[in-house]
């Protein structure tokens, strides 16, 4: 093992100090690539990944590699060498073993999925994708699931440089992800806060449904209309009823009216301990509907009603969890929004600097809230100054 690691390294540039380069678009690149990724998944001191591709749909082709201290090299070769007489069979042998003893509720398993795929152990990945398509009927947790559902996605949409696009088994991978989570999601009741693992689940189940629906066991009209069974269900989790009123707008624009999309957001607003909650789920599922367009009857202004009709308490209740709603907009979209409400109320303004504020947006209402209870209780008894 020590001897075929040093000879591999050497034939790839890779013995010295110096960063290496692998352009994964060539034999050679791909080659130099593998042999260093084999290394780090058994965990080899002497170099480490700074740049590359980090999912299937990464557009990246090149990775950087840097040297560092690799005290300890040759006996962990010489531990690696139990698995294995060469590097490859070496590492074949402790993906194999991760897939064995991952839980199949771990998240983990879409990290050892691309890992697979980075090593270049052909055979290994059938036999886990294989394992990956066998439990997924079993799986408890839609975050993980989703974790799966996008690697295994991007990797057959994407995957030109390491030879998985359009796998059958990968399609396999993706249909069975897409089917239990969106069983798993009419099926979870209660009230918990906004689950971002979950919701990105769902933005995986959709991008399934738009970019693959050949793959697909389920019909975007299946996932439509139990998507607005779920938004319709009271015992639902917020950020669920909510993600799934983004769903079903996404997958059959038009198929509900604008009468229909503003009391939903009515009812959220219903209570505000859990308005911000629902407006997460929508805006990680609808995200580019939010902010397609602007007039009186667009989900943004029947988003900016009910918000403008909160009183300052309330507000102040659904403030943290409003945050964590538009914080799934990058700063663009915010600033587009901005200026979109400013527009909508007919005054002139910067929306960059309405963005911008001295301290934190929670503090700051805090603060008035402070400010406008002292004021009332101070005119309840005829205190404050007539000046």
């Amino acid at each position: 093992m020590v001897h075929d690691t040093a000879a591999r390294l050497a034939a790839i540039g890779a013995a010295g100090d110096r960063p290496l380069t692998c352009d994964l678009t060539t034999e050679e690149g791909l080659a130099a690539s593998r042999t260093l990724h084999r290394l780090r998944v058994l965990a080899v001191p002497g170099r480490r990944r700074t740049a590359g591709p980090a999912h299937g749909a990464d557009p990246v082709t090149t990775e950087r590699w840097e040297s560092e201290p690799d005290v300890g090299r040759d006996a962990a070769l010489i531990e690696a060498g139990a698995y294995g007489a060469t590097l490859d069979e070496a590492a074949g042998t402790v993906l194999a073993e991760r897939a064995r003893t991952t839980d199949p509720t771990d998240s983990g398993l879409a990290d050892l999925l691309f890992d697979t795929v980075l090593c270049g152990t052909t055979a290994l990945t059938d036999g886990l994708l294989g394992t990956l398509t066998a439990t997924l009927a079993h799986h408890p947790d839609p975050g993980a699931l989703g974790a799966v559902l996008s690697t295994a996605l991007g990797l057959w949409r994407h995957d030109r440089v390491y030879g998985t696009a359009r796998s059958p088994l990968l399609a396999a991978v993706v249909d069975g992800a897409v089917g239990r989570i969106l069983w798993l999601t009419e099926g979870t009741h209660g009230r918990s806060g906004a689950d971002p693992a979950r919701l990105t689940a769902l933005a995986a189940v959709r991008d399934a449904l738009r970019h693959a629906p050949g793959l697909l066991t389920v019909t975007a009209g299946d996932a439509a209309a139990l998507a607005l069974r779920v938004a319709r269900d009271p015992h639902a989790p917020a950020d669920l009823r909510g993600a799934a009123r983004g769903l079903h707008l996404t997958l059959g624009p038009g198929s509900g009216s604008e009468v229909d999309l503003a009391s939903a957001t009515l009812g959220a607003a219903a209570d505000v301990g859990t308005l911000g909650d629902w407006l997460a789920g929508l805006f990680a599922l609808a995200r580019e509907e939010v902010t397609a367009d602007a007039g009186d009857h667009s989900l943004l202004a029947a988003v900016d009603s009910v918000l403008a009709e909160l009183t300052d308490a309330e507000f102040l209740i659904a403030l943290p969890a409003l945050r964590q709603a538009f914080a799934w907009f990058p700063p663009r979209e915010r600033e587009r929004i901005a200026r979109r409400l400013i527009e909508r109320r007919g005054v002139r303004g910067s929306a960059r600097a309405l963005l911008r504020t001295t301290a934190d947006p929670v503090q700051l209402a805090a603060a008035r809230a402070l400010e406008e209870n002292v004021t009332a209780l101070l005119d309840r008894h005829g205190l404050r100054s007539t000046r």
